[in-house]
């Protein structure tokens, strides 16, 4: 593994830590082990870097990032521990630094040079691979921005509820509807959308129906 590559690495690791919290991208983070103190313009093209590579944009593998947030176990999952490594390595190792250039998440960490001039690139990165989210199929704007993601027991008047939510083409009929999204249900799609490569039994059926809705 060359300098560069390690440094690539630790680098971006240091980013999710510090500006991914909960499933969420955090405007003002920590860069632990590089600065006690983000400037500001650190603090906006890290998230910008957060948004990239951890958003439902098809950037990274989600391999790599389960990897990145220290979620990841290789002695899970039919696919073998050599098959997950190598599409991290990709991500990591050639994808990434051919984008950004090799010594570019060392100087934004360290806010060394020029490392500004990097954000035109992220941006136009960041355009080209938008985020996509199951909430986008629905007909109302869902206010997700701050719910954490995570499972919940729903009973079987909320499993309906959502299913009717996400299956349901008459607007006046989904008016109504839309109110029983609670932020209780809101977070537990997010959690099937964060791990829908991981869901099993009910979650697993859950995430295909409403996933394979087109509204």
């Amino acid at each position: 593994m060359s300098e560069n590559t390690t440094k690539t690495s630790s680098c971006l690791k240091a980013i999710i830590k510090g500006f991914y919290k909960n499933g969420e991208v955090v405007a003002e983070g920590s860069l632990k082990g590089f600065t006690f103190r983000p400037s500001e313009d650190q603090c906006r093209i890290c998230a910008k870097i957060a948004h990239l590579v951890m958003d439902n944009n098809g950037f990274f593998k989600p391999d790599t990032k389960y990897w990145l947030t220290g979620l990841e176990e290789f002695n899970t999952g039919s696919e073998n521990k050599y098959t997950k490594r190598s599409r991290i390595n990709y991500d990591m190792n050639i994808r990434l630094p051919k984008l950004l250039g090799s010594s570019a998440l060392d100087e934004i960490c360290k806010g060394t040079g020029d490392f500004t001039k990097y954000e035109k690139i992220i941006d136009g990165l960041l355009k080209k691979y938008q985020s996509k989210s199951v909430f986008d199929k629905l007909i109302f704007k869902v206010k997700s921005a701050g719910i954490k993601a995570e499972r919940q027991s729903l009973s079987y008047d909320d499993t309906m509820a959502v299913i009717e939510i996400f299956t349901t083409y008459n607007k006046e009929r989904i008016r109504l509807e839309e109110k029983k999204l609670t932020p209780e249900l809101i977070g537990h799609i997010k959690y099937l959308e964060a791990h829908q490569d991981k869901l099993k039994d009910t979650d697993k059926e859950m995430w295909e129906l409403l996933n394979s809705q087109e509204m």
